[in-house]
């Protein structure tokens, strides 16, 4: 099981690998940090899927 801090790192190193800007680095990761504590809040399990994104992205912006 990966813990938050290697999601948070993996998404990190893509991105700069895409050589995308630091502050898209930055505000990709505090949405995607956001979706990790939401996932922890509900008791999901270990891998996140693409239902529980929807389910997120559905409550985020209701």
């Amino acid at each position: 099981m990966k813990t938050k801090e290697a999601y948070q790192q993996g998404l990190r190193t893509y991105l700069i690998l895409k050589n995308y800007s630091p502050a898209t680095v930055s505000a990709y990761g505090c949405a995607f940090r956001q979706f990790l504590d939401w996932r922890i809040e509900r008791k999901y399990g270990a891998d996140f899927t693409p239902e529980q994104a929807r389910q997120y992205l559905l409550y985020r912006y209701e």
